[in-house]
Parts: structure tokens; sequence; C-alpha cells
């Protein structure tokens, strides 16, 4: 792993600890590990006690999260303080007065404690408690590597504010088949655990039985009934472990970003997303005249996709070996083929940062009205699922009372 400013290596978090000295006294610091586990060595190895130990961002998590409206404004302030020619100490001094509210002021002395202390910016916001999308987070460690942080906050900035109005577009879309949804969902189990056992019985009084079809889907419902409090704590204990092994393990994060590109209608907006954000901050760094090979190695996370910053590291090694850029993204299927023709024609002419602007412009654009697409086919999807549903147990239920024979 390679070393940071900071002393960290890539990966590494920073824990603040209590610990028992060998009198007895209690002593506190910071130590920086990969995990909790290595932190307790870590401080162990310094011959103490660990009694407490605590991600450093973990402090700010009970201050509130940033709203995404908040994150972008507060990173536009910051571009626009770093184009005026301040340095950065400077920068976070001024910004700590026009911040917004949910910054707190917590979060910019911690902010400016790390940068002090030679950390990037992106891994000062990440210990401040500042929660960046790791997409962006790569889009600044790349820029500070590239000396493009000025335009790279811009564009973070804008990436965020696209992203905070796509996500209230796309709640907006999912307002009405939410609540379709909901009422399929409290009319099936009317159906099934009311409406359908009454007539079990009804049909038992009389000496009759239920049809085949009404049969199994009181089946279903007995099981529902009978078993739900398991099988919700077996649902919120398997997300619970999900959710902790994709935070801490980054191969099993690699696949299960494989999975989601590999998925049918997801998978290539998902694609194309990285891909424009690949691009953008490619970009940012060839213009300022970051040489290629080091440029790719700062830019594969600004993807925000695991499996192809893994790609984006395999095309790497190829234009190191003397590949041009767009046979290594090529070989690595690390863009879509729209993209790479337009990078084929960067090369050509010599205009490859521009180029690689104008294919993330495109990408973009192309994910956004695949969204709009999207979501405008999840109603009638969900209307025709439900009615099909509902269709199918009212005719089990209508079996059910044609069933009803004089004795």
């Amino acid at each position: 792993m390679s070393p940071r400013i900071d002393g960290r290596s890539a990966g590494e978090t920073r824990f603040a600890y209590r610990a028992l000295r060998i009198d007895g006294s209690e002593q506190r610091g910071e130590v920086a590990a990969p995990t909790l586990a290595g932190a307790r060595e870590k401080v162990a190895i310094l011959g103490l006690l660990p009694i407490e130990l605590q991600g450093v961002a973990e402090r700010f998590e009970a201050q509130g999260r940033i709203p995404v409206g908040d994150l972008a404004l507060g990173l536009r302030l910051m571009s626009s303080l770093v184009n005026a020619g301040l340095p950065m100490d400077r920068t976070l001094a001024t910004f700590a007065h026009v911040a917004p509210s949910s910054w707190t002021t917590q979060r910019l002395d911690a902010l400016r404690a790390a940068v002090r202390e030679g950390a990037t910016l992106g891994h000062a916001m990440r210990d401040a408690g500042v929660p960046l999308p790791r997409h962006v987070r790569g889009m600044l460690d790349a820029a500070e590597a590239g000396g493009t942080l000025p335009s790279v906050l811009s564009d973070a900035a804008q990436l965020l504010e696209e992203s905070n109005r796509q996500r209230a577009a796309l709640r907006g879309a999912l307002a009405y088949p939410a609540l379709l949804a909901l009422v399929g969902t409290v009319a099936l189990g009317l159906l099934l655990g009311v409406v359908l056992p009454r007539f079990a019985d009804l049909l038992h009084e009389v000496g009759q039985q239920l049809p085949l079809t009404a049969r199994w889907l009181l089946g279903l419902s007995q099981i529902g009934l009978r078993w739900w409090l398991l099988l919700v704590g077996v649902a919120a204990v398997g997300s619970s472990s999900f959710a902790r092994t994709y935070a801490a393990d980054a191969s099993f994060r690699r696949r299960v970003h494989e999975a989601l590109l590999a998925a049918p209608l997801l998978g290539p907006v998902r694609f194309a997303a990285a891909g424009s954000r690949l691009t953008a901050a490619l970009a940012s760094m060839l213009s300022s005249g970051v040489p290629i090979a080091t440029a790719l190695a700062h830019c594969a996370h600004a993807s925000g996709d695991e499996a192809i910053a893994h790609r984006v590291q395999n095309a790497r090694d190829a234009v190191i070996r003397g590949e041009r850029l767009s046979q290594a993204f090529a070989a690595e299927a690390t863009v879509r083929p729209g993209m790479l023709q337009l990078i084929r024609a960067g090369e050509a002419t010599g205009e490859l940062p521009q180029m690689l602007r104008t294919a993330a412009t495109i990408e973009a654009e192309w994910c956004a009205a695949r969204v709009r697409a999207i979501t405008g086919l999840i109603e009638p999807s969900l209307i025709l699922g439900f009615g099909a549903v509902i269709a199918f147990v009212a005719s089990a239920l209508l079996q059910a009372v044609y069933a009803v024979r004089p004795a």
C-alpha cells in the first residue's frame, strides 16, 4: 500500500483510544489502522491496555448527517475560496464563517486540525465526519495529487447537486408506486390472512374443503402468519451482516459491484455513471499536466465502483507497458463502447482531456435519461404485477364460493 502524506496507508482510518498504562493511569490518543482489531493491536504494542476504541468520524454521528444539498454548497464555497488564491488553512478558517450550519463547529475544527497534520482534504473530511460519497473522496484525492483541487471541488459540488436533483426526482416518481405497493400489500394480506381462512372455516363446517388452489394459498398465508417474526429477524440479521462485511471487505465490495454491473436495467446505468465520474476526474488531471499513469492511479476510485476501480488499475498496468488508453480500457471493459470512440478520437487529435470531458457529459446525460425511463416503468409494472396476483387470489376465492354445494 502506498503511504499517504499524513503517515497513513491507503484504506486506514483514525481511531481514538482510551487506555490504561502499567501504573493504572489513563492515557488518550489516536492511532491509524485499517480495522478496529488492528487499532486495538497497535494500542497494545504501545504497552497500553485499551478500554475504549472509536473511529474518529463516529464522534460526529450524534450531530446528525449533513444533507446532500449542504455538502454540495460547502464544496462550492471551498472551491470559490481556493480559486481566490487562499492557502488551505486560510480557506478552512474563512469557510468556518460561511459554511452551512449542518457542518457544525466541531466538524470544522476537526477538519482544520486534520489538514494541519498533513492529511489530504478527502481523508480530513472523512475523519471529521463529513459524509462524502466514496467517489467524491476519490476525486478530491486525485485532484490534490494532480494540483487540480479548485476545479475538482467545483466539479464535485456539481456532481452532488445533480445527484441531489436526481434523488429528489426519483423520490417524487416513486411516491405513487410506493403508495400503490403499500395498498396492494395490505389488500393481499387481508385476502390471504382474513378472508380466505374464514372461507375455509365455513366450508369445514358444512363438511367440504377448499379447492386445491385455495388450499395452496391458505398454506402460504399460514406459514407467513406463523413465521413472520422469524423471517423479519433473519432478514434483519442478514442485512446487518451484509452491511458490516460490505463496509470492511474491499474484495467483497468488488464482487457485489461486479454483480450489480451485470444486472439488467441497473447494470448499464451504473456502468455509465461510473464511467462518467472516472473520465471527468481523469480529464481534470490530464488538463493539469499530470502523467497518464499517475492520473489513472489516483482516478481509479473516483468512479465510485470497486469493480471499475480494479479494471482501471489493470488498464494502468497496460498503459505503463506502452498500450494506448483506449486499447487498455477496451481490453478491461472499463467504459462503454461509445466512450471508447471519443477516447480514440482524442488520442488521434491530441485533445484527449477535452474528449474525456465530452464523454463524461454525454454519459451523465444518458444516465439521467435512462433513470427517468426506468422510473416511468415502475408504476405500470406494479399495477400489472399486483393486478395479476390479486386476480389469482380472487379466482381462488371464487372457486371456493362455487365449491359450496348443498349437503
